[in-house]
């Protein structure tokens, strides 16, 4: 008896190990066919789908896949008589078959004027499509679009200088602008921005030419001052610039500024190539410009910074007292263009910016080192006293002078120089280099150049 039931005992947790395992099984198999279909699904989902273009791409030699040129430089407009530009979009399509005639298109878009503009790949594509059409000129009509002209602002224009006047008298009081009578009669005068009682601002459309020579000129000028006082650290607010960088300077020049920002507010050049520079591109924003310099046994750290004068001046303050966190201020040259103004720096009154600058100074106990030479900022709708260098107290009693330059800057901003002096003593002496700067010059000649040299406006 006992016998007879373990063995149906033993035979029914056969069976049960059985179902167990084919239970087990089943369920694996689904999960594993459930994974696959989830991996496939993401497999396929990250294949590329295939465009209309990157099909038909190889038809047309690679153009489309040669690097895209600027659109205005393939392009083309093209317009039909009585028709708006839906109409000339289906008579295009119906004259023109880009794939049997091997014309990279790259988009078609209706605009103004009862027009399209069609894109192409290149500029030898818009040649050849440029002559399909006037083979037969009969319905499409087609032109090229012409690149606009850079257009420049140009402040304390007298009201006395009419605006058909205007160009002839810039051309007049600027020889140095090598450009062509043509290249002049293609530049206007567009409007006028902002009128004062005696000055007024205007905004010139000028030909590429001309504006190239004006960049040039005020990059030339800017060297020639720095090269005449013979310029160790210029400290420059709003300088010229373009497409994010600063052209024109020699390479023997160290230029420190946010390299990633199209606009570019504040900078720094190193001339003296026996200075050491530290720079950290943390420290480089678009109108901030922060990098440490050594000279002999001194390290300072040099700061270049715009206050934007429709920002509130405690946003700066802000990003101020971060870029100070991890600084030491006694050894802080700082030049800036304030925008505000306070008796402590020689302006007659005192306006609520100037109040939290100087809260700020008192924070980092800097003291500013401007004196009486007037005005640092001229125009002809005013001056101002809004041009400020501060230095911490290491620095301090190493100035030798601060004055402002009786040359023409070339901009609203008047040049402001100041020297500091290392003693002899502190300077580090190489006795087999006998032209070593470090012994035979006595001052660092640092430049503080507010704003970008301008052209002579007619005044």
């Amino acid at each position: 008896m006992n016998q007879q039931m373990r063995e149906e005992a033993r035979q029914a947790l056969g069976e049960l190990k059985s179902s167990v395992y084919r239970n087990f099984f089943t369920i694996k198999s689904e999960k594993f066919v459930e994974a696959c279909k989830e991996r496939l699904k993401d497999d396929i989902s990250s294949v590329p789908k295939k465009t209309y273009s990157s099909v038909v791409a190889p038809s047309f030699g690679g153009e489309l896949n040669e690097p895209s040129q600027k659109s205005s430089c393939c392009s083309v407009l093209i317009a039909a008589e009585n028709c708006n530009s839906d109409d000339v979009r289906k008579l295009f399509k119906t004259q023109i078959n880009p794939r049997k005639e091997k014309i990279g298109i790259r988009h078609v878009k209706e605009i103004s004027d009862n027009r399209i503009i069609v894109n192409c790949a290149s500029e030898k594509v818009r040649e050849k499509l440029m002559t399909r059409i006037e083979a037969n000129p009969k319905f499409l009509k087609l032109t090229v679009p012409k690149r606009k002209n850079p257009t420049m602002l140009i402040r304390n224009v007298s009201n006395d200088v009419d605006d058909s006047e205007l160009l002839d008298v810039i051309r007049e009081q600027n020889p140095e602008f090598l450009a062509s009578n043509e290249c002049w009669n293609e530049s206007r005068v567009r409007f006028v921005s902002k009128k004062f009682q005696h000055v007024r601002t205007v905004v010139i459309e000028f030909h590429p030419k001309i504006r190239k020579n004006v960049n040039v000129r005020a990059t030339q000028q800017l060297i020639l001052n720095l090269e005449n006082d013979n310029v160790d650290v210029a400290l420059i607010q709003e300088p010229h610039c373009f497409r994010g960088k600063l052209p024109g300077f020699p390479n023997t020049y160290k230029i420190f500024y946010d390299t990633t920002s199209e606009v570019i507010k504040a900078a720094i050049i190193v001339r003296n190539m026996t200075i050491t520079v530290f720079s950290d591109p943390r420290n480089l924003d678009y109108n901030s410009a922060m990098i440490d310099i050594s000279f002999g046994a001194y390290d300072f750290t040099v700061f270049s910074y715009y206050f934007e004068p429709s920002v509130n001046i405690d946003l700066d303050l802000r990003k101020i007292e971060q870029l100070f966190s991890n600084r030491v201020s006694k050894r802080l040259i700082w030049c800036m263009d304030t925008n505000s103004k306070s008796e402590v720096w020689f302006s007659p009154v005192t306006d609520s910016r100037g109040i939290k600058l100087c809260e700020c100074f008192s924070t980092w106990q800097l003291f500013t080192i401007n004196e009486d030479y007037g005005p640092t900022f001229c125009a002809d709708q005013g001056t101002s006293y809004i041009d400020i260098t501060a230095v911490g107290h290491n620095v301090l009693g190493l100035v030798e002078r601060w004055f402002i330059p009786d040359y023409d800057s070339l901009s609203d901003h008047r040049m402001i120089s100041f020297e500091i002096k290392i003693p002899k003593s502190d300077r580090a002496c190489d006795c087999s280099v006998k032209t070593n700067l470090f012994n035979t010059k006595e001052l660092i000649g640092i430049c503080f150049i507010l704003n970008a040299p301008k052209p002579r406006m007619p005044y």
